[in-house]
C-alpha cells in the first residue's frame, strides 16, 4: 500500500498546525480575557451607575427637602414682609397727618406775625412822613427864624440909624 503524496505529511507540517492551534488558542484565550474584561468592566459600570443614582436619589431627596424648608421659610418671611409694609405705611400715614397739622399750625402761627409786618409797614409809612413834615417845618422855621433875625437886625440898625439921625438932627 502505498500513502498518497498529497496525504504525507512533511514533519514541519505538524509543527505548522501546531503553531497554528496555539496561534488560534492564544487569539481565543485573548478574545476570552477581552471578553472578560468588558463584562467586569461592565458589571462594575453599572455598580458604579446604581451607587451614582442612589447618591443622586439622596441628594435629590435632601434637596426637595432643603426646598421645602426655604418655601416654608420664604412664606414666613412674606408674612413678615406684609405685616412690616403694613406698619411702615401706617406710620407714614401718621406721619403725613402730623406734618400737615405741623404746616397748619405753622401757617396759623404766622397770621400774627403777617399782621404786625403789615401794621410796622403801615407805621414805617407814617414815620417817613412825619419826618418829611418835621423837616419840611424845620426848614420853613429856620427861614423865617432868619428872616426874622434878619428882619430884626435890618430894624435894629434902621432904628439905630434913625435915633442916631434924630439926635443929630436935634443937635444941630
Amino acid at each position: 500500500m502505498t500513502v498518497p503524496e498529497s496525504s504525507i505529511k512533511s514533519p514541519a507540517e505538524p509543527a505548522v498546525n501546531t503553531a497554528d492551534s496555539i496561534e488560534a488558542e492564544f487569539h481565543d484565550h485573548i478574545r476570552f480575557i477581552l471578553q472578560r474584561e468588558r463584562e467586569e468592566r461592565e458589571q462594575l459600570d453599572m455598580a458604579i451607575r446604581e451607587q451614582l443614582l442612589s447618591r443622586i436619589q439622596k441628594q435629590g431627596k435632601a434637596i426637595g427637602e432643603q426646598m421645602q424648608t426655604l418655601q416654608g421659610q420664604s412664606e414666613t418671611i412674606e408674612k413678615h414682609w406684609k405685616s412690616v409694609l403694613v406698619q411702615i405705611d401706617t406710620q407714614i400715614t401718621g406721619t403725613q397727618g402730623k406734618v400737615a397739622q405741623l404746616a397748619d399750625d405753622i401757617r396759623k402761627s404766622t397770621e400774627p406775625i403777617r399782621e404786625y409786618q403789615v401794621h410796622a409797614q403801615k407805621l414805617q409809612g407814617v414815620l417817613q412822613s412825619l419826618t418829611q413834615s418835621v423837616e419840611q417845618n424845620t426848614r420853613e422855621v429856620a427861614g423865617v427864624a432868619t428872616r426874622a433875625l434878619l428882619g430884626g437886625a435890618l430894624g435894629g440898625a434902621a432904628a439905630a440909624l434913625l435915633i442916631f439921625l434924630f439926635l443929630h438932627l436935634m443937635q444941630k
